[in-house]
């Protein structure tokens, strides 16, 4: 049990490095929502819930940019 539980908290910041890599100069935002996706794969175990997690803070993401006029964050 203590391993498996190393090991997702490992592939955490592994997502967390990925998502941080791929937002460029966002790089701390993609690191801290890479973190919080990979931390809902090690709580729940599924990759869907991560997934929808994704979409979601998309969503909001782009709804406060367009709705906002907070273009710097897009």
């Amino acid at each position: 049990m203590h391993s498996h539980f190393v090991l997702l908290v490992v592939f955490s910041f592994f997502v967390s490095l990925v998502f941080a890599l791929l937002h460029g100069g966002r790089w701390s935002a993609g690191a801290g929502a890479g973190l919080i996706y990979g931390l809902v794969f090690v709580r729940k175990g599924r990759i869907a819930d991560c997934i929808l997690a994704h979409a979601v803070t998309n969503a909001l993401l782009a709804a406060m940019v367009t709705l906002g006029g907070a273009w710097q964050y897009w």
